[in-house]
């Protein structure tokens, strides 16, 4: 299963594409196939978008999204299940936007800024040495390449490195994560640039590399015209003859769905896949309802994982059951007789309206004590044993220590990083997160209810101006034929 994130003209979407596996003529085996129906998720715009502007997006390792529009000063942030979570501001008008794995990288006017999360919102970290006349910011792995009049590297700790032997203006470029290199256009094909040795490598395909893409080790290359051939090939294996691919229109922009899933982007808006692990390397059009002018992978995200709520029971060798991935507390000599301690002091103090807080380190105890007990004069006055559960404290072969925290102070205590269960800060973030989403969401529904209550109002009004009129115009007739003129 992959996931490609689709611009349209005035909105996005998400589109999944899923295998099912279709058995052959024989019944004996199965070849992967798509599913007639794919999963398209449509996403809004925000309410503060150019209207008359065109989305691009930038896509990061963790699989978050990043929108803009061209000479806009903000960039919007959304996850990888299409929330939006944040934004960027700039001072001037956004020009390019590239995300790496620490972070964005935003040109804006003459500068070159790196945007990091601070405290939970975005601010500017720093500035890179940017080269003259920039034309693309390619992101990849821990790695941004700008390009301009020249081409330069940098790293997640801002080095800077001039890659040399690169052709320039650069048309097209891609960021490979293993091995770190760049993939650029050549005059007969392509190059592969080591970002941090330099070292060059290249490929014949003996076409001019329009649009490229990038998977793992493979790469996909189409030339400029109306034939709509793609060239497939391996990273480790450049000296072999590529795999050529038809797709019968002009390509206008290629992407990896998944390891396998190659999609091609037509002129026309019109979107064609081809399983490279099937049985026949056929291209299949996808059904859209707007036209694609972009179409951007997202990595796939594992989902966070959480904390399991009921205790997994688990047998030993003896057939003993224990609970496992539960932090429990053992327990102590003294926490019965707290307990009974608190009990008896009730007891002999009923005067008092209100219960004495203790102090959450409670004095030491004596190894032995007599506790008198209210009962009739007539009858003797007994002595309070020591309780079982001291007994079987005090015969415990190994002591055990457990730390004494009132119920309130743990109540009102922070959660500490190194406790196993969760929720941790992540968590809380996430939770954060969710609560603004949803305010956004009430927001949006209001602002939509008010649209709706305007659009069916709106003919109500004009009706009404029009019977107003209509009104007028009687009382003038009426007013005339009783003057007789």
């Amino acid at each position: 299963m992959g996931t490609t994130l689709l611009v349209h003209p005035t909105s996005l979407s998400l589109l999944t594409l899923r295998r099912a596996s279709a058995s052959s003529g024989s019944g004996a085996s199965a070849s992967p196939t798509f599913r007639t129906v794919q999963s398209s998720t449509p996403l809004a715009l925000p309410s503060r978008f150019p209207a008359s502007a065109t989305p691009h997006a930038a896509v990061r390792p963790n699989g978050h999204v990043y929108v803009y529009a061209r000479s806009a000063p903000v960039v919007w942030e959304y996850d990888a299940r299409g929330r939006r979570i944040g934004e960027i501001s700039a001072r001037e008008g956004v020009e390019h936007v590239a995300a790496f794995a620490g972070g964005v990288v935003v040109s804006s006017g003459s500068e070159l800024r790196v945007w990091r999360r601070v405290n939970g919102k975005w601010a500017p970290t720093g500035t890179l040495d940017a080269p003259a006349g920039i034309t693309a910011l390619v992101g990849g792995g821990d790695a941004v390449v700008v390009l301009g009049e020249e081409v330069v590297a940098f790293d997640s700790d801002g080095r800077r490195t001039v890659l040399e032997g690169i052709e320039v203006p650069v048309t097209a470029a891609r960021v490979l994560a293993d091995p770190a290199s760049l993939v650029v256009p050549s005059a007969d094909g392509v190059a592969l640039v080591a970002l941090k040795t330099g070292e060059h490598a290249s490929a014949q395909v003996n076409c001019a590399v329009a649009h490229l893409a990038s998977s793992g080790k493979r790469l996909a290359l189409a030339a400029e015209g109306a034939r709509g051939e793609v060239a497939v090939l391996n990273v480790d294996e450049l000296a072999t003859a590529p795999t050529t691919l038809s797709f019968g229109h002009e390509v206008a922009g290629l992407v990896f769905v998944d390891s396998d899933i190659l999609a091609a982007r037509t002129a026309t808006g019109r979107l064609f896949i081809v399983d490279l692990a099937g049985p026949s390397l056929r291209p299949t059009e996808v059904a859209l309802e707007h036209p694609v002018l972009d179409a951007v992978s997202l990595p796939p995200v594992e989902a966070p994982r959480r904390a399991r709520s009921t205790p997994s029971l688990a047998r030993n060798v003896l057939a003993e059951s224990k609970a496992t991935n539960v932090p429990s507390s053992p327990v102590s000599r003294g926490f019965d007789d707290k307990k009974e301690r608190g009990v008896e002091e009730k007891r002999g103090e009923r005067t008092v309206s209100a219960p004495v807080r203790q102090a959450a380190a409670a004095l030491p105890r004596p190894s032995t004590r007599a506790v008198s007990i209210a009962t009739p004069t007539s009858g003797p006055v007994p002595t309070r044993q020591p309780s079982s559960a001291r007994l079987r404290a005090s015969a415990a072969v190994e002591p055990i220590e457990e730390e004494s925290i009132s119920p309130r102070s743990r109540r009102g205590s922070t959660p500490p990083e190194d406790r196993d269960a969760p929720p941790t800060w992540e968590a809380y973030d996430e939770m954060r997160r969710e609560i603004a989403n949803l305010q956004l969401d009430v927001l949006r529904m209001g602002r939509n209810l008010k649209n709706e209550i305007r659009s069916a109002i709106s003919p109500l009004v004009d009706e009404l101006r029009a019977s107003r009129e209509v009104i007028a115009k009687q009382q003038a007739e009426i007013e005339r034929l009783r003057r007789g003129y």
